[in-house]
């Protein structure tokens, strides 16, 4: 599905968890492994790849590593890596800020912000396990069109892993669309699982839960049923807008036991 798998280390605590997601998916893919140790203005090279090293040593991980000082953002570095090999997949290690994001800088959003790619985040909650994936992905949509740009791409980021879909929306009770008629919360679902089934050649699930913060059900139903990842849109809200609304995309990064893929396609049919 790709050739190569990168994983631009910042440090943070899930940057354990981070790695072990990107090895098993260059092993799943037959894909390069490399992991991308970005240095910032004032920080020694040799220190951050002393660090590096001894992080991949803990780990027992020997990837190509490239230790690279920041020429302008390291969002932009990253995002440059698409133009050497356009088949590039990135494993992103997030602190996922919610609404603070519109005024605190986040690394992940400011790569979106410049590629259109589906990018796996790896949040604060993921632990670094040797068996995943070992469930099936969660696709979360919120019956909106721009929700439902996510099915392709996670279908098939599936399909890759040879792994189950289950669709997932999640209704705020008040506003529910059901009432005596459950069909009207189902037909958008059950039609993306229907085609989802046609590409995978095997069953699709979805189920519709009620909530009223989906930010809290999305990565509580997933680690209730032991997704190994979950899928979703995101708008990339910033500044005022961001802070008016949040992010249920990036707080559900930031509350999942496991890693999130993330897209902002353009919307389409599936």
């Amino acid at each position: 599905m790709h050739s190569r798998v990168l994983v631009p280390l910042d440090g943070s605590i899930t940057s354990p968890a981070a790695l072990t997601v990107g090895r098993q998916l260059a092993e799943k893919w037959d894909a390069e492994l490399q992991v991308l140790a970005l240095v910032e203005k004032g920080q020694a090279s040799s220190g951050i790849e002393t660090l590096t090293k001894r992080l991949l040593d803990r780990i027992d991980l020997k990837p190509k590593l490239e230790v690279r000082r920041i020429a302008y953002s390291a969002a932009e570095d990253i995002a440059g890596e698409f133009d050497l090999v356009p088949d590039t997949f990135v494993v992103l290690s997030s602190w996922a800020r919610g609404r603070s994001a519109g005024v605190v800088p986040n690394l992940a959003e400011d790569v979106f912000r410049l590629v259109r790619q589906p990018m796996l985040l790896v949040g604060p909650k993921v632990e670094a396990r040797s068996d995943w994936p070992d469930g099936p992905l969660h696709i979360s949509i919120d019956g909106s069109g721009f929700s439902e740009t996510i099915a392709k791409s996670a279908v098939l980021f599936a399909k890759s892993l040879q792994i189950d879909v289950r669709f997932v929306t999640v209704f705020d009770p008040e506003d529910a669309p059901g009432g005596p008629d459950i069909s009207l919360e189902t037909n958008a679902i059950a039609r993306l699982a229907d085609q989802a089934q046609a590409v995978l050649g095997r069953e699709a699930n979805y189920d519709v839960l009620h909530s009223p913060q989906p930010n809290r059900e999305i990565p509580s139903y997933a680690k209730r049923y032991g997704a190994a990842a979950i899928a979703m849109a995101t708008h990339m809200r910033s500044g005022v807008s961001r802070l008016a609304h949040g992010s249920v995309t990036m707080d559900v990064v930031g509350q999942a036991h496991c890693p999130i893929l993330v897209d902002r396609p353009s919307v389409g049919e599936f």
